[in-house]
């Protein structure tokens, strides 16, 4: 018989002899193990102490040719290991929080606080992710719960603002304020995509609200009206100076027509003449 079938006979034959043997052999190990605990360990610790650094280069080259399995065997493992059992864990998890809570808020915080800027990037970018993979799903889920607690959110927003009121708007303006070319350009992307509903929609608010929007122009010009005439003002003097050779021309133009239709005899284009009376 050559050799490797006499190998692969003889390890088939210790395999089966430890699966019908299987319960006493462990049972024996196991009584082994307990009695010589202690020489057991030190043997081991004397091994790795001495062979350290070959054993972790052999561990890290091993995990570096199967990180992949070796992540997915673990992920399975702690999977499997808390759904069996996954009450006494919370029972554990629950009561060393209890009986450790303030020093764990403290250490949290502490490290909240060394790393806030990198926690953050981090949360944005996975919220961000999250919400890509999951947009159609989570756009419908809050759709339906603003639906069905539209007086509560509607209430409990109001609430706020007015509690929040000067932080609020003090926020908001800041905001604006340093992202203000950002805001007007999605503004306007926004405006431009939706353009014939953003009008069909001020049309009928503007027919539905006629009267009520034209009496608060007309009092908001009246109550404004020295800032309005000023604003009005500063605006056409700097569209003007933004624009002063093109409003040059256009004159220049107009008015080389209208003497061009003088010469031809274009009364339109002639000026009425002063009366002498």
């Amino acid at each position: 018989m050559p050799s490797k079938d006499f190998y692969q006979a003889s390890r088939a034959k210790a395999k089966a002899r430890y699966h019908a043997n299987k319960e006493r052999l462990t049972a024996k190990a196991r009584a082994y193990y307990q009695a010589n605990k202690e020489e057991i360990s030190a043997r081991r610790k004397a091994e790795y102490q001495a062979n350290k650094e070959k054993i972790a280069a052999r561990a890290k080259a091993y995990y570096q040719a199967n990180k992949e399995e070796i992540a997915a065997k673990t992920k399975a493992y702690r999977r499997a290991y808390y759904q069996a059992n996954k009450e006494r864990l919370t029972a554990k998890v629950r009561a060393y929080y209890q009986a450790n809570k303030e020093k764990m808020a403290a250490k949290a915080k502490a490290y909240y606080q060394a790393n806030k800027e990198e926690i953050a990037a981090k949360t944005k970018a996975y919220r961000r992710a999250y919400y890509q993979a999951n947009k159609e799903k989570m756009v419908a889920k809050a759709r339906a719960y603003r639906q069905a607690n539209k007086e509560r959110l509607t209430a409990k927003a109001r609430a706020y603002y007015q509690a929040n009121k000067e932080k609020m708007v003090a926020k908001a303006r800041a905001y604006r304020q340093a992202n203000k070319e950002e805001i007007a350009a999605r503004r306007k992307a926004y405006r431009r995509a939706n353009k014939e509903r953003l009008t069909a929609r001020a049309r009928a608010y503007y027919q539905a609200n006629k009267e009520k929007m034209v009496a608060k122009a007309r009092a908001y010009r009246q109550a404004n009206k020295e800032e309005i005439a000023a604003r009005r003002k500063a605006y056409r003097r700097a569209y003007y100076q933004a624009n002063k050779e093109e409003i040059a021309a256009k004159a220049r133009a107009y008015r080389q027509a209208k003497k061009e239709g003088v010469a031809a005899g274009d009364k339109r284009s002639a000026r009425r003449p002063r009366d002498s009376s």
